[in-house]
């Protein structure tokens, strides 16, 4: 029989195992502290997700309201979301490398989208990294340019690409 995998929303308990796989997964210079993480979860729990098998984290989903007009920066606490935030910002997803290629990526987006429509956020916006502009492509997301560079692509990097979909349009 075929371990069961489960998507459900993240809890404070997942954040070690959340480092661990964003040190599994990421080169060091992405790797941000535990009081980045738990600021974001903290702040904004209904958007966030994770992916387990038989209790094992399998990959995680950060997401938090924000600007759409441009990115936070990178391994900074959030102390508040912004009072006129109106987009889904994604802020790191990742997946053991056993569990790609079965649309687990997809469904944790789907799950914080959904969210986000709940709240009445308009649209969704992340920074596509390590050459990940063509799975945000998949998934709806366009290239745009955010109106203020102060955070980017700096801290990103210069392969770097910000992106936006609205939330209620379907991925392609």
């Amino acid at each position: 029989m075929a371990k069961q995998l489960l998507i459900r929303p993240m809890q404070t308990s997942d954040l070690d195992a959340v480092l661990a796989l964003q040190g599994t997964i990421y080169p060091s210079h992405y790797h941000e502290p535990r009081t980045v993480f738990a600021s974001k979860l903290a702040l904004a729990a209904e958007f966030c997700f994770v992916v387990t098998r038989e209790n094992t984290l399998m990959g995680y989903l950060f997401a938090h309201p924000w600007l759409q007009t441009a990115p936070p920066a990178l391994f900074t606490a959030i102390g508040r979301v912004p009072d006129s935030a109106d987009s889904l910002f994604i802020h790191d997803m990742a997946l053991h490398p056993d569990c790609r290629g079965r649309s687990l990526g997809q469904q944790l987006l789907q799950s914080s989208l959904a969210a986000a429509a709940a709240a009445g956020l308009s649209c969704s916006t992340l920074v596509a990294v390590q050459d990940a502009a063509r799975f945000w492509l998949r998934q709806g997301y366009q290239p745009c340019t955010p109106q203020s560079d102060a955070n980017f692509p700096g801290l990103y990097g210069c392969d770097a690409q910000f992106m936006r979909r609205p939330v209620t349009t379907a991925a392609n």
